[in-house]
């Protein structure tokens, strides 16, 4: 029964997952159009390395199934059993977290040894350019795209070498973007808003929870609570708009700050938080992972890297992030 319906989990990375609420026949156009965008046909060989409850791993068993090609199933992601199943299975197609890309060129796998690999595609969070840059050097078709579990890929890019498009993607032909602001009302061509998102393979509802439904629609679009600006028909990033900061009236997007930090060779990762200040409304403060020792090299690099009013004022550094089952910080 076409209409027979799926429950599928967003990422949960403030810490608390909604079910998803998809029917058969939506689950199979997506796979569809999935299958028309990276170009399948009955010879590709797909790894599936996530959950099945999870969009992404619901995403790449159906384009296996669909697309007359063979599925790789493994019982959990690692990053090595990932590099070894690609190579002896013959992998042809592989959608990986931008977490675990990171993870495979810190390793050092040798991605080029992946003779049949055409297309790996990052999701979740925007890679840096510096690891964008790493991954066009390999002989596979490397993509970036947008999208919510709710709303399926909205977007798509193919990076090419010396590209200096820094876009998470083309907005694809059956979706459609609005940028808004605070009052709901669509802002200029190159402002920053809020992404809104309709397409025809939209979720149905979130399961048992009308509310959460209703509020996260504007006018039949989904609101993403991303914040970003289109620019040539390109979608660009900006940040969560829940984790936006805002000191006496100026808004600042924590992960412009983070992309700065990250480039300093002693900080392996960090999240930069907007806190209660009597005085400024907020201030930041720097969770690092990072020796404590490091704390004056990093505020000197701050000096000299950031605007006066974009430095923390507090740093407290830590071993590890807690994280999704799709290796995505939880930030909350």
């Amino acid at each position: 029964n076409r209409n027979d319906y799926l429950v599928l989990f967003s990422s949960g990375t403030t810490g608390h997952p909604k079910a998803i609420l998809l029917s058969q026949k939506n689950k199979y156009e997506r796979s569809i159009y999935a299958g028309k965008l990276y170009k399948f046909n009955r010879n590709e060989c797909v790894i599936l390395n996530y959950s099945l409850n999870h969009s992404v791993g619901q995403r790449l068993l159906f384009m296996g199934l669909l697309h007359s090609g063979k599925i790789i199933l493994m019982k959990n992601h690692n990053p090595y059993k990932w590099y070894e199943l690609c190579k002896l299975y013959n992998v042809s197609f592989s959608i990986v977290v931008s977490f675990h890309i990171k993870k495979f060129l810190k390793l050092k796998l040798n991605l080029n040894s992946l003779n049949k690999l055409k297309n790996l595609v990052s999701v979740s969070d925007v890679l840096e350019d510096n690891i964008r840059k790493k991954l066009l050097k390999y002989n596979f078709n490397f993509h970036e795209i947008y999208g919510t579990a709710e709303i399926s890929t909205i977007t798509n890019i193919k990076h090419r070498k010396n590209s200096k498009n820094k876009s998470v993607g083309k907005i694809l032909d059956y979706g459609k973007i609005k940028i808004l602001n605070d009052k709901f009302k669509v802002v200029k061509n190159g402002e920053i808003g809020q992404i809104a998102c309709k397409s025809q393979l939209m979720f149905k509802k979130y399961y048992l929870n009308n509310y959460e439904t209703k509020k996260s629609l504007h006018n039949g679009y989904f609101l993403t609570g991303d914040m970003g600006y289109i620019k040539n028909n390109f979608l660009y990033f900006s940040g969560r708009s829940k984790n936006i900061i805002r000191i006496s009236g100026i808004t600042i997007y924590p992960e412009e700050i983070e992309k700065k930090l990250k480039k300093l060779n002693c900080i392996k990762n960090c999240i930069i938080q907007g806190v209660y200040d009597e005085n400024l409304g907020e201030r930041i403060k720097a969770i690092i992972i990072s020796d404590p020792k490091n704390e004056y090299k990093i505020y000197q690099y701050c000096i000299k890297n950031l605007e006066i009013y974009k430095i923390p004022s507090e740093f407290k550094f830590v071993e590890k992030f807690k994280t999704s089952n799709l290796g995505k910080i939880i930030r909350s």
